[in-house]
């Protein structure tokens, strides 16, 4: 190496070495301030904070989204195991609980009267049983939205209702002496209902219904009695006195009983028309025009008397006329009028006149109890 390059090298070797640590300084800063994007260096303002959503609350739905707990109670109505025999309806109460916000609302049925649920308004039903004796079972659940309780409530009974239930009632009472109950059936046309053994009670006793009499005989002699049998034309009247034919004497009117309204007394009103047939003038063509006109004119066939003529001295002593007038007086009678009109149509009255010779309905306030033979409640009438 020349000589003369020396000291030129060591100049260089100097100069490096002071400015080395300027230039690692201005690398190091260029680095740091190197961004492959340089505008996203510019300052931005914070995201907001927004706060979780919470699902919203569903009916039927919990906040958590679990389903609903529903509860059921009956608050009213037969315990379980009751038997009921005086009542054709029967009523529950009942509330419920949910742990889920919302109004519930209800569903009932009869289990041995009904199979569907029916929604129910309100917090209660009342139920009309059905004719017979069964077991029934009555169940509610509550329900909030879709959901239902899962366990209904329930009541299990007996029940029995009288099969007649709705087929007679106690039309009317009136309080007196004598007292006077009426019965109405309900019964479809050729329907029946055998009355006797039936019950009327109240707070002054019971009266079990007899056999009656469906023709009082002509001779007033013991007649064949009989099951005392509604129709449904008929009414059944049942009066606190004594009979007009003796204790336990009850009967059907008939079209002949105004013969004998006067010589009996009748709690019960019967009417009391009287007809017996005029002869026409062509029958009367041979007696005395005397005669005629007593008999024509005179004679009154709506009479309820037999006509008696032993103060006319003009027919008593025209034998002709005496004798007519005998022959057809006893049509003016109760016997007679049965022997002519037995088997008109219509003759028998539809009506039964019981006289039961005690007073049930004295109390000023009562309810009279109608029972039929097997002791079941047929119908109820406050008064």
């Amino acid at each position: 190496m020349p000589l003369f390059l020396i000291p030129i090298l060591v100049l260089i070797g100097a100069f490096l070495f002071s400015a080395k640590d300027t230039l690692l300084t201005q690398v190091s800063t260029q680095v740091k301030e190197f961004r492959l994007f340089p505008e996203a260096s510019e300052k931005k303002a914070p995201l907001p904070v927004v706060a979780p959503i919470k699902p919203a609350a569903i009916k039927g739905v919990t906040p958590a989204g679990t389903p609903a707990i529903l509860e059921t109670q009956i608050t009213v109505g037969p315990e379980n195991g009751s038997v009921l025999t005086d009542s054709f309806r029967v009523s529950f109460s009942f509330s419920g609980s949910s742990s889920a916000p919302g109004t519930l609302s209800f569903e009932t049925r009869l289990l041995g009267a009904e199979t569907a649920w029916q929604e129910t308004k309100g917090r209660s039903r009342s139920i009309t049983l059905p004719r017979g004796t069964a077991i029934y079972t009555f169940q509610v659940r509550s329900k909030l939205g879709n959901q239902t309780d899962a366990t209904p409530a329930f009541r299990a009974f007996r029940a029995s209702v009288s099969h007649y239930y709705g087929k007679i009632k106690i039309d009317s009472i009136k309080t007196g002496n004598p007292s006077l109950i009426t019965l109405a059936p309900k019964l479809s046309a050729g329907e029946t209902i055998n009355l006797t053994g039936w019950t009327l009670k109240g707070k002054a006793g019971q009266y079990t219904i007899p056999m009656g009499v469906r023709l009082v005989p002509p001779g007033f002699s013991s007649a064949l009695k009989e099951n005392i049998v509604a129709t449904s034309q008929d009414k059944i009247l049942l009066s606190s006195a004594r009979g007009p034919f003796g204790v336990g004497v009850n009967f059907r009117p008939n079209d002949c009983m105004g013969y004998i309204k006067n010589q009996f007394v009748f709690p019960i009103a019967i009417a009391g028309s009287c007809s017996v047939r005029k002869p026409s003038e062509y029958e009367l063509l041979y007696f005395s025009r005397t005669c005629q006109n007593y008999l024509l004119k005179t004679l009154n066939y709506s009479s309820c008397v037999p006509p008696d003529y032993s103060k006319i001295s003009a027919i008593a002593f025209d034998l002709e006329c005496a004798r007519y007038i005998d022959a057809i007086q006893p049509e003016f009678t109760y016997q007679g009028c049965v022997l002519r009109k037995e088997s008109t149509p219509g003759f028998i009255k539809n009506d039964w006149h019981i006289y039961m010779n005690t007073n049930l309905p004295i109390q000023r306030f009562d309810a009279i109890e109608l029972r039929d033979a097997d002791g079941l409640l047929v119908d109820l009438k406050t008064y």
